[in-house]
């Protein structure tokens, strides 16, 4: 599939940019927004989700088991869907009716896998990425950068999981510090990321 007519692209001074970014990022750090799909999903409460790369089994099936039950709710989830369990929360949530935005730590895809054609084309699903073109791969400092823009944009921030020296949690502290509401499962497995103030729980925003 080639990349659809409909891509917007908003620089920092585009009346339609993001004001949670202006908040959150240095005026000449603002990056340009690129965008496919339904842009709107961005005026909703917005739910960022995030999990370290390294998962208990047993946080996996209740992250398993919370997807499958706010997929079909009236929100929208923002994340890069990119570790293990992001990408299993992914798969889920695209069976449902929830709308979703997906930040790659790259630039827009040229292509989009044929499961996405049609939540995009219905509203439900848009890609946006904060790189230009020329970033076709992801890194560790592009999904860095990434996190804290999701972050940013986020009405509140779901930590799965994320072992202290991890850099999720690095991520949390950073939410934390901004006075950033930040939710996680409630388990045993999260008492560090409780501690640092998580509310033990997995809802949706209001």
């Amino acid at each position: 599939m080639r990349r659809a007519p409909d891509v917007q692209t908003l620089p920092p001074v585009h009346p339609r940019y993001l004001e949670a970014l202006k908040l959150a990022v240095e005026p000449a750090k603002l990056p340009s927004l690129h965008l496919l799909g339904n842009p709107g999903l961005l005026a909703r409460p917005l739910l960022a989700l995030f999990c370290a790369r390294q998962c208990p089994a047993r946080l996996i099936v209740k992250a398993q088991d919370w997807a499958r039950s706010v997929r079909d709710h009236d929100t929208t989830i923002i994340s890069g869907f990119h570790t293990p369990v992001e990408k299993e929360c992914f798969r889920v949530l695209l069976k449902g009716s929830c709308g979703l935005v997906l930040c790659p730590a790259r630039g827009l895809p040229k292509r989009t896998p044929p499961e996405w054609r049609e939540p995009i084309e219905s509203g439900r699903l848009l890609i946006l990425s904060f790189f230009e073109d020329e970033e076709t791969r992801p890194t560790t400092a592009l999904a860095l950068e990434r996190n804290r823009y999701v972050a940013a944009l986020a009405r509140e921030s779901l930590i799965l999981h994320a072992p202290t020296s991890s850099k999720t949690f690095a991520l949390a502290e950073w939410a934390a510090a901004a006075k950033k509401v930040v939710s996680t499962l409630d388990d045993s497995l999260n008492a560090s990321l409780i501690k640092l103030g998580a509310k033990p729980s997995a809802g949706v925003p209001d």
